[in-house]
């Protein structure tokens, strides 16, 4: 098949990205660059697969050293849509396990791709706190204690409250029906106090 200027193989997109061949194949795979059903890449997506990934950071890519145009100019990312923390958590970056190779970094855009993971994670956990939707395990458990500990106490309290009164009941009917009645009544006092302590 005669070679086309606007057509990559593997190896010549891995050399135009600059990284190598596992990191371009690991970007197929997550959907950030297409690849063609002849296994070839077309030189418009992997131009704009690199200005993305130099958008993603911050800032445009510093040319490499000997890198020729192959044909169109690199498609511009498109324009990021504003949002607000409140209106939208951050996005977390995915970390593949592919990206560590023996505990080191196989390339620097493997190194890059961890950093960007680490604080996006951070950003989110920072945004579900401010949002109300992270609380300390230590809080939790407390208040799980502490209303373990009142359901507790109430329930105690029913036979010191409920003895006169069962005491002179003769059937077991009206004995159930007195202990029922006292249960049920206590259950739900402790369920209003819940729910006003859990009101904002």
């Amino acid at each position: 098949m005669p070679a086309r200027p606007d057509v990559l193989d593997l190896t010549a997109t891995a050399k135009r990205i600059g990284i190598k061949k596992p990191s371009v194949l690991e970007a197929v795979d997550r959907g950030r660059l297409k690849r063609r059903a002849d296994g070839r890449f077309d030189l418009a997506a992997v131009d704009a697969f690199i200005a993305s990934r130099g958008h993603v950071r911050g800032g445009a890519r510093r040319p490499r050293t000997g890198a020729k145009p192959l044909g169109s100019a690199p498609a511009a990312p498109a324009p990021a849509t504003a949002t607000t923390a409140a209106s939208k958590p951050p996005t977390l970056a995915a970390l593949p396990p592919v990206v560590l190779a023996g505990g080191i970094f196989a390339d620097r855009a493997a190194a890059e791709l961890a950093r960007d993971s680490y604080m996006a994670r951070l950003r989110q956990l920072e945004y579900e706190e401010k949002a109300g939707r992270l609380v300390e395990v230590a809080k939790v458990q407390a208040a799980i204690f502490e209303a373990c500990n009142s359901v507790r106490t109430r329930l105690l309290a029913i036979p010191v409250e409920c003895a006169p009164a069962i005491a002179r009941l003769k059937t077991p009917t009206e004995v159930q029906d007195a202990l029922t009645k006292a249960v049920v009544e206590a259950l739900e006092e402790l369920s209003i106090s819940f729910a006003s302590e859990v009101e904002p």
